[in-house]
Parts: structure tokens; C-alpha cells; sequence
């Protein structure tokens, strides 16, 4: 049985009024291992062999083919993708720039996009038995702008890239004042912080220290 939470959302309209969404409260993280005996289990008619065989053609394969620039469908699981981005420390070009100024050395792939098969949704419903466990409220935001860019630096020594989602939810601050936020830090040649990408595909980074 897989416990659930009602998160409250932040107020992104700013009506006063918050709104509580279901989330599951993960248990924890399933290792590879674990996930290989799961699959290996009596009845199955696998060994843990033949399944640690298979996964590793399909990383495999699946990452030459992406590589190569397909999108592959897997039945029943899903649609994978690979997606690019500017090198760390490579400035994003602008429609001013002579065309041939970014070339491939500084361009690659920052992420495999999923997206899953509806029968694998259905699937994991029939499977999905919830048991409601609370209601996770907002927190209120009593911490300093300096100690929330010392959160982003914390949360970056762990991480390649940061979301503002995921600033949100290390700050409690609302989408906006994350935004503004963010964009100030990324504006402060002081605050060690810095982009990737741009528009909808912009992620902040750890600014490239001066040689």
C-alpha cells in the first residue's frame, strides 16, 4: 500500500486561497539490484543473469540510439527522447551572432526526455492501493536572501543543474519571487551563480570560476 500527502500549491494567482493536490509520499529508492531480484523472482522464469543481461543491452542500446538522434518508443513503457544544452560555461547564443560562432564542441546532451505509455500509467494504477497520510502545508519563509543563495550552493554541490521548482521547494518561496530571485542572483557577478539554456529550457548552475 503506497501512502499519499495533500500537498498545498503555492498561490500562483495570488488570490489568497491555497489549493491541496494529492502527491505520493515516496517510500524510498529502489536500487538496481533490488529492482533485478524483483524481476527475477520465483514464477517469473528469469535469472537474475538473463535480467541483468537484458538491462544492460537496453542502456546500452537505447543510449547509441538516442545518441544518434532517434526517438525510440518502448511498448507498454514509453517514448524516450534525448535533449541538448549548452556546455557549462559556454555563454547561449543570440539570433544576432554570426551563425557559425557555437559549434558542436560546446553543445550536449543534458537530458533523456520519458514520456510514458498510457498502459504503463493504467498499469501502475491497478497496482497503485493509497492510503492517505496528511497534508503537507507551505512553509513560511523566514530565511534571508543570503542564506537562501547559500541553500542554492548547497543544493548545486549535489546537483548538475537547478530548476526553479526546485527552488521553490528548498525556499518556500512562491514561482514569482523565485523567479525574481533567481534572475537577481544570475545578474550579481558576486552571487557564484549562473544559467544554462534558455527560455522554458533554462536551468541555473554554478558560475565558472574566473581563471
Amino acid at each position: 500500500m503506497a501512502d499519499y500527502v495533500m500537498r498545498e500549491m503555492f498561490d500562483m494567482n495570488n488570490t489568497g486561497e491555497s489549493i491541496l493536490y494529492p502527491q505520493i509520499d515516496r517510500f524510498r529508492m529502489l536500487s538496481e539490484d533490488e529492482f533485478i531480484d524483483k524481476m527475477a523472482m520465483e514464477g517469473s522464469g528469469l535469472s537474475k543473469g538473463q535480467v541483468e543481461s537484458m538491462l544492460s543491452a537496453l542502456k546500452l542500446r537505447l543510449s547509441e540510439m538516442l545518441g544518434l538522434g532517434y526517438t525510440v518508443k518502448v511498448k507498454g513503457i514509453g517514448t524516450f527522447s534525448a535533449s541538448l544544452g549548452i556546455k557549462d560555461g559556454k555563454e547561449p547564443e543570440t539570433t544576432d551572432e554570426d551563425e557559425t560562432k557555437r559549434n558542436a564542441q560546446s553543445i550536449e546532451v543534458r537530458n533523456v526526455r520519458f514520456k510514458a505509455d498510457k498502459n504503463l500509467i493504467e498499469t501502475t494504477n491497478q497496482h497503485c492501493n493509497l492510503k492517505r497520510k496528511g497534508v503537507k502545508r507551505l512553509r513560511n519563509v523566514e530565511s534571508t536572501e543570503q542564506e537562501r543563495l547559500a541553500m542554492a550552493h548547497k543544493y548545486l554541490d549535489e546537483h548538475p543543474f537547478m530548476r526553479i521548482i526546485d527552488y521553490m521547494n528548498l525556499t518556500g518561496l512562491s514561482r514569482t519571487k523565485s523567479t525574481l530571485e533567481l534572475q537577481k542572483f544570475r545578474k550579481d557577478a558576486t552571487s557564484g551563480i549562473s544559467t544554462t539554456g534558455r527560455g522554458c529550457h533554462k536551468m541555473y548552475v554554478k558560475a565558472q570560476a574566473e581563471e
